[in-house]
């Protein structure tokens, strides 16, 4: 495959075996382009692969990009460290209004059709509750930090991340002086802000079995007095409702952009069956956000998502009924470390095979131009290549 030529995007963990045992002919490699260069320091694998081609290749060139410029004001001599470790010795700051950058970026404007995904009435539920929760811890850090300049901390900017990079170089000098309540107010935000995103991030289920991590009195006990709020109690309800239905029955709710990929991959098929074009395979490349999200979409195109869903609340949420049938079944002790074990066994299997799956699926030739959208949402589209294994 190396030997071909041409232009190839490589995983950190995938490049670096291929380089120990020397399979990639690193003379013959022209240069590396490195994607989000800012988390370098914490990618260990490609800091470790750039080594490696450095070591070997003194000729070839290594040219790394970013979009967060403001990830580099963070830390001890950031960008001196980051330039470091890419083996780099200049650096360039573009910005997109910039006329050469406008100019080149205008040439090739790409066919861009934004599809807006609207969430369900139980997630605008959620969300609208969240977003009070995070007023009120906002509203306890200006009240508890009055000599502080906190005239930015809002509700919308506390959504944002970029944000929080720099509420910390505001806060990081006096860190030391605040109080614990503080410290953990600032902390509630962080977790407050994790939960809007993972709304739409995640599904229905682990949203809920994420909730339930955070019910506890241990969290309780240290968190900001926000838990003890009515809003969290119904945000726990509402949490449930996209789960269980009002007799108790396990009908989890699927994620809106589940269905709206669906309805894209169904497009495709259709223009395809229409145009009578067998021969051909058409390929599609999913992009996605890391690789949690790249082993949700592939159980979903692969299961369908009344099954997925199904598979993960007997993961997450079984657990949960142990603890509640615990009293009842003492004598079943003895046997739950093994399924535990087991259990956090599959969850490692499944994370190591997680973005190379997706890259590699195809769909299933039996679908019929006469199913409905209604029907097509939930069926499973995609099946898992076999010749992975030879790729790896």
């Amino acid at each position: 495959m190396y030997l071909e030529g041409g232009v190839l995007f490589i995983s950190g963990r995938i490049l670096v075996v291929d380089l120990l045992k020397n399979r990639v002919p690193l003379h013959l490699v022209t240069g590396i382009l490195v994607y989000r260069a800012h988390n370098i320091l914490n990618a260990y694998q490609e800091a470790f692969a750039l080594r490696l081609y450095r070591q070997n290749n003194k000729t070839g060139f290594i040219k790394a990009f970013t979009s967060s410029s403001l990830a580099f004001t963070v830390g001890f001599s950031k960008v001196e460290r980051v330039m470091k470790t890419l083996f780099i010795k200049k650096l360039y700051l573009w910005p997109r209004f910039h006329a050469t950058i406008n100019n080149c970026l205008s040439k090739n404007e790409p066919d861009v059709i934004e599809l807006h995904v609207h969430i369900t009435p139980k997630m605008q539920s959620i969300q609208s509750t969240l977003l009070d929760v995070m007023n009120y811890v906002v509203k306890e850090l200006k009240r508890l930090n009055k000599y502080l300049d906190l005239d930015e901390l809002t509700v919308e900017n506390a959504v944002a991340k970029k944000f929080h990079k720099q509420l910390h170089l505001q806060i990081d000098p006096i860190w030391h002086q605040l109080s614990t309540t503080t410290k953990q107010l600032f902390s509630d935000l962080k977790t407050l802000r994790s939960l809007i995103i993972s709304l739409t991030y995640e599904d229905s289920v682990s949203f809920y079995a994420m909730l339930n991590r955070l019910r506890t009195m241990e969290y309780a006990m240290k968190a900001g007095g926000w838990i003890m709020l009515n809003e969290f109690e119904n945000l726990f309800k509402y949490a449930r409702s996209r789960v269980y239905t009002e007799k108790n029955e396990l009908k989890p709710e699927p994620n809106p952009k589940w269905e709206a990929l669906s309805e894209v991959l169904f497009e495709i098929q259709e223009q395809k069956h229409k145009k009578k074009d067998y021969e051909n395979i058409d390929k599609v490349l999913i992009l996605v956000h890391d690789n949690h999200i790249c082993r949700q979409l592939k159980n979903y195109l692969t299961m369908g998502a009344n099954e997925y869903l199904l598979y993960e609340a007997l993961k997450k949420l079984s657990h949960n009924k142990e603890q509640k049938t615990n009293d009842d079944s003492r004598k079943k002790t003895k046997d739950q470390p093994s399924t535990s074990e087991s259990n956090t066994d599959e969850e490692t299997e499944d994370t190591q095979d997680t973005y190379v799956l997706t890259l590699s699926q195809k769909c299933v030739e039996g679908t019929q131009a006469s199913t409905s959208t209604e029907d097509i949402k939930h069926q499973t589209l995609f099946e898992e290549c076999s010749q992975v294994s030879y790729i790896l």
